[in-house]
């Protein structure tokens, strides 16, 4: 060991908490789909990933019963006439966005290289 006037001891305290719990309030998807509500709507045959960290966004919700069964558990993405909006769903979250505040959207699919790959939906609001 050395003394350095630029740190501390060489001994020293951590505490990190962690809260895995659940919290199906926060993602309850209040939408109550119908097929008639449903303009478009284009499923993805590949593998995607969708944000599922509903606690650093509020705009992640479960992916509603409807477009589960429409989209047999792949990816998707709906044009919502009823509420003028469009969704991207992924394998059991989903986000939706009102056309309104929507300028631009990005997704990207990136394939594992060196890394690990994943997929990215970035919205520009209006």
């Amino acid at each position: 060991t050395y003394d350095s006037t630029y740190a501390y001891e060489s001994c020293y305290t951590s505490l990190n908490i962690r809260n895995k719990r659940d919290y199906p309030e926060l993602y309850k998807n209040n939408n109550d789909l119908t097929r008639n509500s449903i303009e478009s709507f284009y499923v993805f045959k590949k593998k995607l990933w969708s944000k599922a960290d509903y606690r650093s966004d509020s705009s992640i919700k479960k992916k509603p019963k409807l477009i589960i069964e429409l989209s047999k558990g792949f990816p998707v993405i709906w044009i919502n006439i009823k509420s003028n909006a469009i969704g991207f769903g992924g394998q059991k979250f989903c986000q939706e966005f009102k056309v309104a505040e929507i300028e631009s959207i990005h997704l990207q699919n990136i394939h594992p290289a060196k890394g690990s790959g994943g997929s990215y939906l970035s919205r520009t609001k209006a």
